[in-house]
Formats: structure tokens, C-alpha cells, sequence
């Protein structure tokens, strides 16, 4: 115990590992957590693969939406899992073929679903015949909006934005300006896309999202750090998003 006017200090010292053993441990630790990450993301996909299969078999039955709407595999872990692996993908080319290898196992019950969800798996068609494909399902013009809160925006409130494209819609792009962010850390933004079913119509009076069909959040929340906005654009289901600041 020190006593007055004394000032205590304690020596020690370190003794680094040389510089080839620790690389060589960081490198092992690397690869277990490739190997374990894989690992997990395999299991995820084999079992929504059987979900996938499971909707197919059953299309005749119930909608896919039914079977696939209330999976918290499918509509929450499988989209977390594909959204946070991709750096894993791009950092190694062998975690990259696995990865791939993955996605390619999910292709074939998603295409099939898709074909039903548009009522293109019903019908029959010959090789001649054209006329069978309608041409309503989907569409290759361009539809664009900016979507832009107040400047400032409205503290201590939620403020929801709503875009809505038409029916033939199936797929849409958001792209941030790299001007994107919140005044506050406290203060983010959320999107949402609706569960399923068809979109209401544009003119519609705005509707709460907990008032409404069931939304899911898409994405992690943005806030004042520019890092975690993305850098490229960002690809959604559907025809509908909502912008919850």
C-alpha cells in the first residue's frame, strides 16, 4: 500500500510471438471461421431449399405465399445470411465457388415459383406458339423516383415514404446518393416491402405500415455513418417500398 508522496508503477514486459507463427496462427483462425461460416450458410439453404420444394409440391393447394409468408427461415434468416455473406464471397475465390454453389441450389424452386406466382406454370405451350406468354407479367420499360426527406427533417417523429410502381413491375433497384444520412446516431433509416399480394393502388391515402398488410424490413438501419449505407445499388422483390426515417 502506497503511503503518502509515493507513486506506485508496475513493470512488465511482453514477449511477442515471432512474426511467421502468428501468421500462421491468423491464418488457421481464417479458415476455421470460412469453413464454419459455409458451414451454416449450407444448412440454411438445404432447409429453405425443402421449404421451396415443399410450396412447389403443394401450389395446387395454397399459394406459395401461404407456405413461404410465415417461414422466418425464408423471409428473415435466409435474406440476413445472403445479405451478410457476400463479403466472404469476394475475399476468397474457393469460399466464392461454395457460395455460388449455394445460390445455384436455391435458382431452380425460386424460378419455378416465380413461373407460378405469374400463372406461367399452368399453362401449356408449344414451340410455335407465341401468343401464350403474357406479356402483362413483366415489362422492360423503366420507371425512375427520387426519394427525398426535409431538409431538416421533422426530430422526434417517423416519417413514412411510400413508392409504389405499377402491377408489371416485378423487381426494383434503390440506389443512395452519396449524400445519404441521418443529422443524428440516434435518428435512421428503414426499408420495408410488403409480404405479398398485390400492391395497393398509388392514390390510395397513406396508410400506417402496422395498419396495413404485413411489411418486412429489408436491409440493416442506416443512420450518420456513411459506412453503412451501400455503395452499390440494392435490388428488391416486388413493386412497393417503404421509407421509414
Amino acid at each position: 500500500t502506497p503511503t503518502r508522496g509515493q507513486i506506485p508503477y508496475i513493470l512488465y514486459f511482453s514477449n511477442p510471438q515471432d512474426s511467421e507463427s502468428q501468421a500462421s496462427s491468423k491464418t488457421m483462425v481464417e479458415a476455421q471461421a470460412r469453413r464454419s461460416t459455409l458451414t451454416l450458410a449450407g444448412a440454411i439453404v438445404s432447409r429453405s431449399a425443402e421449404l421451396l420444394a415443399l410450396a412447389r409440391e403443394r401450389a395446387e393447394e395454397v399459394t406459395a405465399a401461404d407456405v413461404l409468408g410465415s417461414a422466418c427461415m425464408v423471409t428473415t434468416l435466409l435474406p440476413l445470411m445472403l445479405a451478410h455473406i457476400s463479403p466472404l464471397a469476394t475475399s476468397d475465390p474457393r469460399s466464392g465457388v461454395q457460395v455460388l454453389s449455394l445460390i445455384q441450389e436455391l435458382l431452380p424452386h425460386v424460378s419455378a415459383l416465380n413461373l407460378l406466382g405469374c400463372g406461367m406454370g399452368q399453362s401449356v405451350c408449344s414451340v410455335e406458339s407465341v401468343s401464350c406468354l403474357d406479356n402483362g407479367h413483366s415489362t422492360t420499360s423503366h420507371h425512375y423516383v427520387w426519394v427525398e426527406s426535409d431538409h431538416p427533417y421533422k426530430p422526434a417523429s417517423v416519417s413514412n415514404y411510400r413508392v409504389v410502381f405499377p402491377e408489371s413491375v416485378k423487381w426494383v433497384c434503390v440506389e443512395f446518393s452519396p449524400e445519404c444520412g441521418t443529422a443524428q446516431a440516434e435518428d435512421s433509416l428503414q426499408l420495408y416491402i410488403p409480404a405479398a399480394g398485390p400492391a395497393a393502388p398509388a392514390t390510395s391515402p397513406a396508410v400506417p405500415i402496422e395498419d396495413s398488410i404485413p411489411y418486412y424490413p429489408v436491409l440493416h438501419r442506416l443512420s450518420n455513418v456513411p459506412a453503412q449505407w451501400p455503395q452499390s445499388a440494392v435490388v428488391l422483390p416486388g413493386n412497393e417500398v417503404i421509407f421509414s426515417l
